[in-house]
């Protein structure tokens, strides 16, 4: 065998290792044959190209590398097919694409070995065969983008002080300016109802000259704010090659545009306050809000990179991503947030108790529609907060959502009670409704013969296999035959569990099928580490089991769900974090199983990752700093927007982030919190 083979080997060994580090992190044995494999091909490849004689380890590399991914690829076929059959078609799009998946990696794994071994065999490989195998194991993507490479670095300025100085002189109010060498470049705009009122660019030698020369023309009004932009650096807007006019590559949120010397800062290229024409491509990111007006009409040649700052009547705070700065993810800051997300409920609360279920931002205009599994969550975080904080606000307020709940509830004629969806047309009760409502109502400790009544009905909901159906028949009040679903399975065994905490009768044989059957055939282990559905609910499951029962049913297979999902938790530093609600929920099942470590007297990677989410989560709150952004103010402050850019607030976003804060508190605590966990 030729010894430029040997090249492929060790290219191919680094194939093993990539997928090592992918896979190993789902389920460890992977990541050791993965191992194993590689250093077997780097061994084969340094034989050959040392020309040894006789490289007898080359086919033995070969078997071993086929027999780990024959191994590897089976137990993906298993859990492929196993999503196939047991949540179809609920999940049956993410079962096809997880085998097209599957099949874009074959080809890595398997074609070049399966060649080697073939040919150490027969003795010989084909010339332009090996040529080939060679191309396409090297071949490599090359991928370009530009570099924003500083060109000018402006001296370093006490932004805050600035700030205040030039609050200070727009209010009539003498402020000392910052001495501070060295040029500087400022965009002070003046912002109120979400609107730009004037904006414009200074530049100055100092920034004591600069506070000295500032005038506006727009009249001083205590509700307006205003918001000041510093320059760090800027450089030449380079776009990459072969990229269409008019794309840029800029960091989200942190680069403002240099046109014609005024400087478009940051906040207002992102934000929504400035008119959207369309899209903007980022390196890895999707971002929609961009204003490319200005990038395709070829007017925008530099960025400049600026720290943001924004002054009211109340202070100065500074300012990230476009949105006022987060505390830091303290226990006392991630429960006033909880406690603001609570109050933003309550003041968007109709006195039927019904919620506002969309609040756009930045108008704070209310939305369409309305969900009542939502609407249970929501109030379920109510009880939770009046729990940990003694708020009687809040213990009203979620006394309402109670009512509002009590009032949409139908009985069977045995006597089961469960929430009726109106707004489904479809003749469906979804049992995940009833049981959040019940653990809004044990929580809040009212109407004990309704959460009877309620657990009754969820207790009917698992079949003797332990299987949670979702969906019961209004009509005939009979769970029909149906496919799985894993949040019915989640939310079933977590209202289980609420109702044995809460001594309620005639559950018990109910949670010891559900519990026996998801630490069973529920899933396929250890084929699920990689790849599994949606189990943020069996996480939350699993620590309110834990609790009761001493065992944390389902969490092998939480376990599996937060390693498949280990690679979305955010990043410090990250311009792009996750969207606030579907984070929140994932968090929420990272937090519990940090919660179950916890009471293990471990403190592991779970726990770290929650603490990340802690502080990602605070970064998505409303603060009253921010109200100059807003037209109305007072409904969105307190709440959680999806991003930085996506300015939505929807009541299960403050629910699960809401929930999740009061989780980091307990973890940072070290000690059980009462309506801290579920």
């Amino acid at each position: 065998m030729h010894r430029s083979i040997g090249l492929v080997n060790l290219v191919q060994g680094g194939v093993y290792l990539f997928f090592a580090a992918e896979l190993g992190a789902r389920w460890a044995p992977a990541g050791w044959m993965l191992w194993l494999a590689a250093g077997l091909q780097a061994l084969a490849g340094l034989s050959l190209l040392s020309q040894r004689a006789q490289a007898k380890v080359v086919p033995v590399a070969a078997g071993v590398s086929l027999l780990v991914c024959g191994v590897i690829l089976g137990l993906h076929v298993q859990v492929g097919a196993h999503i196939i059959e047991r949540f179809t078609p609920v999940a049956d799009k993410q079962s096809w694409a997880f085998f097209t998946s599957l099949g874009a990696a074959l080809p890595w794994a398997v074609f070049f070995p399966l060649g080697q071994l073939f040919a150490s065999l027969r003795g010989r490989v084909a010339g332009a065969g090996a040529g080939v195998a060679a191309l396409v194991a090297v071949l490599p993507f090359f991928t370009e983008r530009a570099a924003l490479a500083p060109e000018t670095t402006y001296a370093a300025q006490d932004g805050a002080g600035l700030t205040a100085a030039l609050y200070g002189r727009w209010s009539g109010v003498a402020s000392a300016a910052p001495a501070a060498p060295g040029a500087a470049l400022v965009n002070v705009s003046v912002v109120k109802g979400g609107k730009v009122l004037e904006s414009k660019t200074l530049r100055s030698d100092s920034s004591g000259e600069l506070v000295n020369t500032f005038t506006l023309e727009t009249a001083y009004d205590p509700d307006a704010g205003l918001v000041v932009e510093v320059a760090t650096a800027e450089g030449a807007l380079r776009l990459p090659p072969l990229a269409p006019k008019g794309i840029g590559i800029l960091r989200p949120g942190e680069d403002g545009l240099l046109i014609d010397g005024e400087l478009l800062p940051a906040w207002q290229a992102w934000q929504h306050t400035v008119a959207v024409e369309g899209r903007a491509v980022v390196p890895g990111v999707d971002v929609s809000v961009l204003n490319l007006k200005l990038l395709k009409a070829g007017k925008a040649r530099r960025w400049a990179r600026t720290q943001g700052f924004v002054a009211t009547a109340a202070g100065v705070t500074p300012m990230k991503l476009g949105w006022a700065a987060p505390p830091a993810a303290e226990p006392d800051a991630l429960l006033a947030a909880a406690l603001a997300g609570g109050r933003h409920i309550l003041h968007n609360m109709g006195s039927d108790g019904r919620y506002a279920y969309q609040v756009i931002g930045p108008t704070g205009d209310y939305g369409k529609g309305y969900n009542f599994p939502r609407h249970a969550g929501g109030t379920w975080f109510l009880s939770r907060l009046a729990s940990r904080t003694g708020d009687a606000e809040i213990r009203q307020g979620a006394l309402l959502g109670l009512e509002y709940m009590k009032r949409n509830t139908r009985t069977t004629q045995d006597g089961r009670a469960y929430v009726y969806d109106p707004t489904r047309n479809d003749g469906k009760a979804w049992v995940g409704t009833t049981a959040l409502g019940l653990l809004a109502f044990t929580e809040a400790g009212v109407e004990p013969e309704l959460q009877a009544r309620y657990a009754a009905f969820i207790a009917s909901a698992v079949d003797e296999r332990g299987a949670v159906r979702g969906d019961m028949d209004v009509a005939t009040g009979e769970w029909p035959k149906q496919d799985e679903v894993t949040y019915a399975q989640g939310q079933g065994l977590l209202g289980l569990a609420a109702a044995e905490r809460a001594g309620l009768p005639g559950v018990k044989e109910a949670l010891d099928r559900a519990a026996a059957y998801v630490d069973g055939d529920y899933w396929t282990l250890p084929a699920a580490n990689f790849k599994i559905l949606d189990e943020h609910w069996m996480c939350i499951a699993a620590v309110a089991v834990h609790e009761v029962r001493g065992v944390a049913a389902g969490e092998a297979v939480c376990r599996a769900y937060l390693a498949d999902q280990a690679r979305y938790a955010p990043t410090p530093g990250n311009p792009e974090q996750p969207l606030a609600g579907p984070a929140a929920g994932l968090a929420e099942a990272v937090i519990a199983l940090a919660e179950i470590d916890r009471r293990k007297g471990l403190k592991a990677t779970p726990y770290d990752r929650a603490i990340r989410y802690g502080a990602s989560l605070l970064g998505n709150a409303y603060q009253a700093a921010d109200a100059p952004f807003l037209g109305r103010p007072e409904r969105l402050i307190g709440g959680f927007r999806d991003r930085p850019w996506k300015l939505m607030v929807q009541v299960d976003a403050v629910q699960h982030v809401g929930c999740a804060l009061l989780g980091v508190e307990q973890l940072l605590r070290g000690e059980a919190l009462p309506g801290a966990m579920p």
